[in-house]
Parts: C-alpha cells; structure tokens; sequence
C-alpha cells in the first residue's frame, strides 16, 4: 500500500480515492425546461406572403434585368427551347439564393419584411443571431424540399408557425411604434 503524504498548511485534499455519494433519489423523468413566453405576437399568414412576394418580386425583376440587358447586347432567349428555361430557372435559383444569403450575411431583415413593416425575432422576442438566420434559411429549403409541405404546416400550427421557424427558433412579428 503507498505511504500517503501530510497535505501541506492550507492546501486542500484532493478526494479522488472516495467513492461519489449514493444518489438521494432516482429521478423518473427528465426535467422540463423553463418555458419562456415572448409577448410579441406572430405576423399573420397573409402578412408574411405579402413580404414574402415582394422579396419574389425583386428578385424576378432582377431576372428580367439580366435577361433585357442579353436581349440587348446581342444575345437570343427561345424560351421554347429547353435549354434556355433551365438557364432561366438557374439564374432565378442563383439571385434569390443569393438574395437571401445577402440578408443573412448582413444580420437584417428582408426589404420585403421592412416594407411590409415585419421584424424578424427568435422565441425570447430578442433579434435572432446569425446561426438562427442560418437555421432559419435551411428549414425554407427543407419547406421547399416537402413540396411545400413545411409552409403548409403553418396552416394547422396553433401559433401558425411553419417548420422554418420552428427549426430556427425565429418568427416574423409586427414592428411595434
């Protein structure tokens, strides 16, 4: 058996021979969290499509921009033909991606939210981080991906909140003042 030594004036036994105290009680389930409840109310649906089709509508109104600006440098657009409606459907995908990343980067609301008068905010009624925005925007393509079954969802929700913001702990709500 090793000698043990003497602890020196005002140093501390470190216990790491002593087996940990029994447990008192078994605890059966886990404990809830606390739940928070932000007083700010959720926009209304059609308050929400209106942001959301004038963010649409600028994003297409840049699509027709670029597509003026290669009608009129020389370039010819056949939307009959196949090739250019994939073309068409990319650069539409690309600006609105990159429509929202911009948004995302810059850790502010839409211009359609701003216009339609809508602040984003997570589930303390605080501004949402960027990891939430980050969320937020993974569970619009996770909605997208369902054929819109994630937006469909808001639908039957009882605070009418869509996976998105379920997923990113986020909801538009009216600007107050």
């Amino acid at each position: 058996m090793p000698r043990r030594r003497r602890p020196l004036l005002g140093q501390q036994p470190l216990p790491l021979a002593e087996p940990p105290p029994p447990a008192t009680a078994a605890i059966s389930a886990a404990r809830p969290e606390p739940a928070r409840y932000c007083e700010r109310p959720v926009a209304g649906l059609l308050h929400r499509a209106l942001a959301t089709l004038l963010d649409t509508s600028i994003v297409l109104i840049g699509v027709a921009l670029l597509v003026v600006t290669f009608h009129f440098c020389g370039g010819a657009f056949d939307l009959s033909d196949r090739l250019s409606q994939i073309a068409l459907g990319v650069t539409t995908a690309s600006l609105f991606a990159f429509y929202r990343i911009l948004a995302l980067l810059w850790g502010q609301d839409s211009p359609g939210m701003v216009w339609t008068r809508l602040r984003l905010v997570n589930f303390d009624g605080l501004p949402p981080t960027r990891r939430q925005r980050l969320w937020r925007l993974a569970g619009v393509l996770l909605c997208f991906a369902s054929a819109g079954f994630g937006f469909i969802w808001a639908l039957t929700d009882q605070e009418r909140l869509g996976w998105h913001d379920h997923i990113s702990r986020t909801f538009p709500s009216p600007r107050v003042g």
